[in-house]
């Protein structure tokens, strides 16, 4: 089955309509798509904040840590 979501997207508030054939998502248009859903539309979010220079969060600073932490932060920008 083929859905078809539709709402405002931001952040402009013009309203789109989104298909999904299995795992693929696609605004064309596809006949005969059912409408699932209405609403607001939000682009992905993702949690990429990090706890740099500590074993864990809430941990006192480590220089050695955070010296590591950082030289992997710059190593995962760069590919």
């Amino acid at each position: 089955m083929i859905v078809r979501i539709r709402g405002r997207a931001l952040p402009d508030g013009e309203y789109v309509d989104l298909y999904a054939d299995g795992d693929r998502w696609t605004t064309d248009p596809v006949p005969g798509a059912d409408l699932v859903a209405e609403g607001w539309l939000l682009p992905g979010l993702v949690d990429a904040h990090t706890h740099p220079g500590a074993e864990e969060p809430g941990d006192p600073m480590d220089e050695e840590i955070l010296r590591a932490d950082l030289r992997r932060h710059v190593d995962a920008g760069s590919r």
